[in-house]
């Protein structure tokens, strides 16, 4: 993957802080919120019963030591 960078915005380095992403316990419970498989649907047109193969895949795809 290539990506063109057009424009950059800076932050508050305090919203690092705010946000807690240093925190762990902080972070939402389910990573795998987000359905790859329903994104995949919508560019690619496959059929429903896609959707959970593909979640299901992308989920043990993920090592622990990501999450």
């Amino acid at each position: 993957m290539k990506v063109a960078v057009t424009r950059t915005y800076f932050h508050c380095a305090r919203s690092i802080l705010r946000a807690n992403l240093w925190k762990p316990e902080a972070w939402d419970a389910d990573p795998l919120k987000i359905s790859f498989g329903k994104i995949f649907q919508e560019i690619a047109k496959v059929d429903d019963a896609m959707v959970p193969k593909i979640d299901a895949d992308v989920h043990a795809a993920y090592r622990p030591e990501i999450l």
